[in-house]
This record gives C-alpha cells, sequence and structure tokens, in this order.
C-alpha cells in the first residue's frame, strides 16, 4: 500500500512539503499537479502519472521503474540518478530536464520531447525513442546500444563518446550532430540526414550507411570499415585521416571531398581524380586540373600497421601528430611516444607488455596492455577500453585530464596519478 493517498500527495506539495524518500508505489496520479514538488528518492514504482505535471520537480533518483507517464509534464525536472526502467514516457514534455546517469533501460521514448534535456551517461540500452524531438540535448557518454530513434530530430544532439552499437537511427535527421569519438559499430542510419554532423575519430565498422547524407560532415580519422554505403551521398565531406578508400566507397555517390588534414575544405579532391588520389597516382601525362590537383596533393600517409607476426622488443617509437599506428602483433618492453592526436589502436589480437606510452595521443584497446611501470601511459588524452580490451597499468593524467570511456565486458586493474 502506498503510504499517502492522491489527495494527501496533491496537499502536501501545495503547502509545499516534502515528499522525499516517501513510497508511492502504483499509486494513480494520473492527471495531478506535482510542479515544483521534491519527490527526490522517492518509490513511485509502476505509479500512474498520466499527464500529470511535474515541472521544475525534484525526482533526483527516484524509483519510477514500470511506471506509466505518458504524456506527461517534467519540463525542467531534476531526474538525476532516476530509476526509470522499463518506464513509458511516450509523447511525455522533457525539455531542459536534467537526466544525467538516469536508467532509461527498455523505455519508451516515442514521440517525447527531450529538447535541451541533459542525459550525460545515461542508460538508454533497448530504449525507443522514435520521432522524438532531441534538438541541442546531451547524451555524452551515453550507452544507447540497440535504441530506437528512428525519424527522430537529432539535430545539433550530442553523442560524443556515446555508445551506439546496434542503434537505429532510420531516416533520423542528425544535421550538426556531435558524434565524435562515438561508437556506431552495426548502427543502422539508413536514409539519415548527417549533414554537418562531426564524426571525427568516429567507429562505423559495420554500420549501414545506404542513402545517408554526409554533406559537409566532419568524417576525419572516421573508421568505415565493412560500412555499407550504397547511395550515401559524400559531398565536401572531411575524410582526411579515415579508412574511406575506392573498395570501402563502393556504391556510395561521391561529388568531391577534403582531404585536407585541418578539415577547411582546402584540399578538394572531384570525384573523377579520387580514384587516382587514393592510390598515390597521376596520369604522368600533361594533367588535366583534376589529375594537377591529385599530383600537387599529399597522399596521407599517416597510418602504420603492425600485424600478427610482428615482434618489436625493446624499440623507442616515435610516431607524429594525427598517426593512426594499428597493433595486432608483439610489443614487449617499448617506448612509444605519441604526437598530439595520434591514435594508437591495440586490436584484439595486439599485445603491449611492459610497454611505456607517452604523449598526447589517443589509446584505444581491444587487446593487451599490461605494464608494470610506473606511469605505463603519461599524458594521454583518451583512453578506450573495448569489450575484448584488457587494461592493467598505472596512468598519469595531464594537467587537461585523460577521459577514459570502458565498454561492458573489459579488463581493468587501473591506477591513476595526476602531473
Amino acid at each position: 500500500m502506498p503510504e499517502f493517498t492522491l489527495e494527501e500527495v496533491i496537499e502536501r506539495v501545495a503547502r509545499g512539503e516534502s515528499l522525499e524518500r516517501a513510497d508511492l508505489r502504483e499509486l494513480d496520479l494520473a492527471k495531478a499537479n506535482l510542479d515544483n514538488a521534491n519527490l527526490r528518492r522517492a518509490d513511485l514504482e509502476g505509479a500512474n502519472l498520466e499527464e500529470a505535471t511535474l515541472r521544475r520537480a525534484n525526482l533526483a533518483s527516484v524509483s519510477l521503474r514500470d511506471a506509466f507517464l505518458v504524456r506527461a509534464n517534467l519540463e525542467g525536472a531534476n531526474l538525476r540518478g532516476a530509476d526509470l526502467e522499463s518506464a513509458n514516457l511516450e509523447g511525455a514534455n522533457l525539455r531542459g530536464a536534467d537526466l544525467s546517469r538516469a536508467n532509461l533501460e527498455g523505455a519508451n521514448l516515442e514521440g517525447a520531447d527531450l529538447t535541451g534535456a541533459r542525459l550525460p551517461s545515461a542508460q538508454l540500452i533497448d530504449a525507443k525513442l522514435g520521432v522524438a524531438t532531441l534538438e541541442n540535448a546531451v547524451f555524452a557518454n551515453a550507452d544507447l546500444r540497440n535504441a530506437y530513434l528512428g525519424g527522430a530530430n537529432l539535430t545539433a544532439v550530442d553523442f560524443q563518446n556515446a555508445i551506439l552499437e546496434s542503434a537505429n537511427f532510420e531516416e533520423a535527421l542528425l544535421t550538426g550532430a556531435n558524434l565524435r569519438d562515438a561508437v556506431l559499430r552495426r548502427a543502422a542510419l539508413p536514409g539519415a540526414d548527417l549533414s554537418g554532423a562531426k564524426l571525427e575519430r568516429a567507429v562505423l565498422e559495420g554500420a549501414d550507411l545506404s542513402q545517408v547524407s554526409l554533406l559537409e560532415a566532419d568524417c576525419r580519422h572516421a573508421t568505415f570499415h565493412g560500412a555499407r554505403l550504397k547511395g550515401a551521398k559524400f559531398s565536401r565531406t572531411h575524410l582526411y585521416g579515415s579508412d574511406f578508400s575506392i573498395e570501402v566507397a563502393d556504391g556510395a555517390e561521391v561529388d568531391e571531398v577534403d582531404f585536407s588534414v585541418a578539415g577547411d575544405g582546402s584540399q578538394l579532391i572531384p570525384a573523377s581524380a579520387l580514384a587516382a588520389f587514393l592510390n598515390g597516382k597521376t596520369d604522368g601525362g600533361t594533367a588535366s586540373p583534376q589529375a594537377a590537383a591529385v599530383a600537387v596533393a599529399p597522399i596521407p600517409t599517416n597510418r602504420r600497421y603492425f600485424g600478427h607476426g610482428d615482434v618489436l622488443r625493446d624499440a623507442s617509437l616515435e610516431f607524429d601528430a594525427d598517426s593512426i599506428v594499428e597493433v595486432d602483433g608483439r610489443f614487449l618492453k617499448c617506448n612509444i611516444t605519441l604526437g598530439q592526436g595520434a591514435q594508437l589502436i591495440i586490436g584484439r589480437e595486439g599485445l603491449l607488455d611492459g610497454c611505456q606510452v607517452h604523449g598526447s595521443g589517443i589509446l584505444v584497446i581491444h587487446g593487451r596492455f599490461t605494464s608494470e611501470a610506473a606511469p605505463g601511459i603519461d599524458g594521454a588524452r583518451r583512453i578506450i577500453v573495448g569489450a575484448t580490451g584488457c587494461l592493467r597499468a598505472t596512468v598519469k593524467q595531464p594537467a587537461g585530464h585523460t577521459h577514459f570511456a570502458f565498454e561492458p565486458g573489459c579488463v581493468l586493474r587501473l591506477k591513476t596519478e595526476t602531473a
């Protein structure tokens, strides 16, 4: 039995009294006016809040598991750390709401308005956000695996570092979205509009990008391996340092693309010259304007690959800024220096044992990195450990901090130090 009746709840809220930690499980609060209510840590599991108004309410750490919040008004509400697993928020108003670290696994948010809402580090696995309005919402570091966002308005949304594996974005509007360092492995984006989106270092392996618009999108250092690109539109797309190739681009519609380091459009390559550019070839004769552009353009040669049979022991290695270094072999007691923005990617079969890594680079670990050295990693700007990754090391963080991202299933034994 709930601790209070509907009438008692409404009276207490009207008098400005707190309902913190109140037991309101399965209470029928449909259409109740609970604006500005203090329901912090209250238990509303299974409660009926259909069309209730909870504007600016304090719902921090509240339990709303399996609650019915269809068309509820939660504008500006504080839902930090709230448990909304399997809750029904269809058509709800969550404009400007704070859902930081909230649990929305399996929740129904179809048609909801989350304009300007904050959901950093929130859990939205299997959530339904079809045709929702998410303009300018923040999902940095959130987990949206298998979420459905078909037809959603995601204009200028922030998905930086988010896990979006197998998420469905069909026909979604993602213009100007921030997807830097996001993991979109096997995501479905057919017909999505990514014009002007920021996809630097995004992982798009095996993603369905058919009929996607990438007009002026920034895809520098992005991974397209295994992606489906039939009908995808590349026009003034920034591709420096990506794994974009003629083979990868099979089926895509390419106008002209930009391979400038800064992504400033200063090195546009027309479709007619793209194959020669990617292969480092020109026609060798009196060059046409397109071929001449290819002839003077520096070919991206910033990738280094160390395969399964490669073994390096006691070596000192230095990689320039924005380099991409992939390791599927073994590095033993090596000293590695990474330039600004350089990426060191340890594949599933890769091993770095007893090594030290220095510099303001990015580490992506799908294999193993183990080091007894103190520190094993010094100054890294970002460390990402995949589900198959193992990291056992001391990390010395720079003054500007290190950003960490750990996928479920990874193995960690981590100690941090400050500079």
